[in-house]
Order: structure tokens, then C-alpha cells, then sequence
């Protein structure tokens, strides 16, 4: 016994068009959200130079902080750590 073949059913030309719509109004809408997302060379160099100038501040930061630190300790006479050492034996 043969199957009875299936006919195809017949798409409507609303339900064409209207996919083709919405279709194209999704395509639109991508290709705007990717031109909103695009930024010019100008705002590159803007950005750039906006971190540039915070990174530069921080740094300012570390380098008082360096120099407030006194590079000269002063280092204890000799004869007081031969002192301290004599002390800590005596322990």
C-alpha cells in the first residue's frame, strides 16, 4: 500500500511579507547598534590620553611617597651592635 504523498502547503504572501519585515527591520537594527558601537580615531585619542593622564597621576603618587623616605638610615655605630651581640651570647 503506498503512502499518500503529503502536498505542500502553500505560503501565503502575508506571511512572506511579513517575515521579510520583520527580517529586514532585525537587520536595520543590528546595523545601527554596530555604527553606535564603532568609535572614531578622535575618541581613541581622547580615551588615550584621559588614562595616560590618571596613569601619570598615580605615578606621581609612588614617586612622593619615594622621595619621602629617607634614602640615608642612619646606621647604628659598630660598637653598640658588638654591645648587642655580646648581650645575646650572654643569654
Amino acid at each position: 500500500m503506498a503512502k499518500p504523498q503529503r502536498q505542500q502547503k502553500q505560503k501565503s504572501k502575508h506571511s512572506t511579507d511579513a517575515r521579510q519585515a520583520v527580517a529586514r527591520q532585525i537587520h536595520a537594527t543590528k546595523k545601527r547598534s554596530k555604527a553606535q558601537a564603532k568609535i572614531s580615531k578622535s575618541q581613541v585619542a581622547d580615551v588615550t590620553d584621559q588614562i595616560n593622564g590618571e596613569f601619570a597621576q598615580v605615578q606621581s603618587f609612588y614617586v612622593r611617597a619615594e622621595q619621602m623616605v629617607p634614602a640615608n638610615t642612619p646606621s647604628l655605630p659598630e660598637s653598640s651592635v658588638q654591645d648587642l651581640a655580646d648581650v645575646m651570647k650572654g643569654l
